[in-house]
């Protein structure tokens, strides 16, 4: 369902397993750089799974991890629950449901709210601890009317000071369900409120599905298209997102084929299929690019079939470290494998709301051969949970190392 790193070799991945209560989350760990996983105590909680037959405001439901050092996680979403020893033991701290957690830096940030129904999360509320601690102080309160038709939010945070938290529209929804990005330059301090980058009208018109950030003021958005016959296409920024560069589009992206981006530096970029529900065969992308969007090559075009009845497709984009470049991995000890996606209702990427409000899992993967990612970089990608966005429950099997 999710992976969570804290250096190039030390990870933890969350999955979902049948149990008595319909779904339990299942916790292992790394210290190789996912070549090896060790299951660790089964953790608390239950994990809703895409029939939504939990009521997750009686039950405490989790459904994404975070570590902010070797031996502080997080369990959360919309319940939350902390561990002090690396996952062995977990304790439910009180909280209002949690949205999204993202550390970095030894410290973390959290985007908290009071209910559900407008359409999504109703108040939200920026809060920061520091990693541990179970007292958190509040950043930002989201004034209300600024969110409207926000379905979704996420924290993006490429270093300690830099913070930003797009709430995401329902593109479903029509005119006034632009996306809106907070930002802030100093630690939570003071914001910014930014509009949405991708815009247009009529058949022109985009709206942000994904953003992805990078150290040194960098900034990539996934603009798609509300039209069927529009093209999906990438924004950058150099500035924090004061001002943005040309549109560069995606091949073959489409209003549902792509939703979902990472950036490893300011020229690797990372964009794949988003959330896919249904039954039957589908084809999964994820198409890389090594010069900032300019030219783009496919690293999985590969026809994946989904499984009716299982926790919905993820909302994490996570690269997983390795050797000499790195590898894919599932997730399980081995080598990559394949595994299958799974969802329920019509075969097809979501066409309404936002990848984000589906369960959370990951795919980890890496294009054979062609643009690798140097140390750096995999270290951006493993270290800044601010690429991570949202990306399906396949793993693809990827040769070649």
């Amino acid at each position: 369902m999710d992976l969570t790193w804290v250096s190039s070799q030390r990870g933890w991945a969350l999955a979902a397993a049948p149990c008595a209560s319909g779904l339990c989350p299942r916790v292992a760990a790394t210290g190789d750089g996912g070549r090896t996983w060790t299951a660790l105590p089964v953790p608390p909680g239950i994990i809703q799974g895409e029939t939504g037959t939990v009521d997750c405001a009686a039950v405490a439901c989790v459904s994404q991890i975070r570590f902010a050092t070797a031996e502080v996680g997080y369990l959360f979403g919309p319940a939350l629950y902390q561990t002090d020893d690396g996952g062995r033991t977990w304790h439910r701290a009180p909280s209002r449901p949690v949205e999204a957690l993202e550390p970095s830096a030894g410290t973390v940030v959290r985007v908290v709210y009071d209910h559900a129904g407008c359409p999504g999360p109703c108040d939200r509320t920026v809060q920061e601890t520091t990693a541990g601690s179970g007292t958190w102080h509040t950043l930002l309160r989201i004034p209300p009317g600024s969110d409207t038709g926000g379905v979704a939010a996420q924290v993006v945070r490429p270093g300690p000071s830099v913070i930003y938290l797009p709430v995401y529209g329902n593109r479903a929804g029509g005119a006034g369900a632009e996306a809106v990005i907070f930002r802030s330059a100093d630690g939570g301090n003071t914001w910014q409120r930014l509009t949405d980058p991708c815009g247009g009208t009529g058949q022109q018109e985009h709206d942000t599905a994904g953003l992805a950030a990078a150290p040194g003021g960098f900034l990539a958005v996934l603009c798609l298209p509300r039209s069927e016959t529009g093209a999906t296409f990438v924004l950058t920024s150099t500035d924090h997102g004061s001002s943005w560069r040309p549109p560069r589009p995606v091949p073959g992206g489409t209003q549902h084929s792509l939703s979902l981006i990472a950036a490893a530096s300011p020229g690797r970029l990372v964009v794949a299929t988003g959330g896919v529900t249904g039954g039957g065969p589908f084809t999964y992308r994820l198409e890389v690019s090594a010069d900032g969007g300019l030219r783009w090559s496919a690293a999985i075009p590969a026809p994946r079939r989904s499984t009716p009845g299982h926790p919905a497709p993820p909302s994490r984009v996570s690269k997983t470290p390795g050797s000499a470049g790195g590898s894919a991995t599932s997730g399980t000890s081995g080598p990559p494998a394949t595994k299958a996606c799974t969802g329920s209702g019509e075969n097809s990427p979501e066409t309404g709301g936002h990848p984000k409000l589906r369960h959370p899992q990951t795919v980890v993967a890496e294009p054979p051969g062609r643009a690798r990612f140097n140390d750096k970089e995999e270290d951006q990608l493993s270290q800044d949970s601010g690429p991570a966005t949202v990306l399906h429950s396949v793993v693809a099997e990827l040769t070649g190392s």
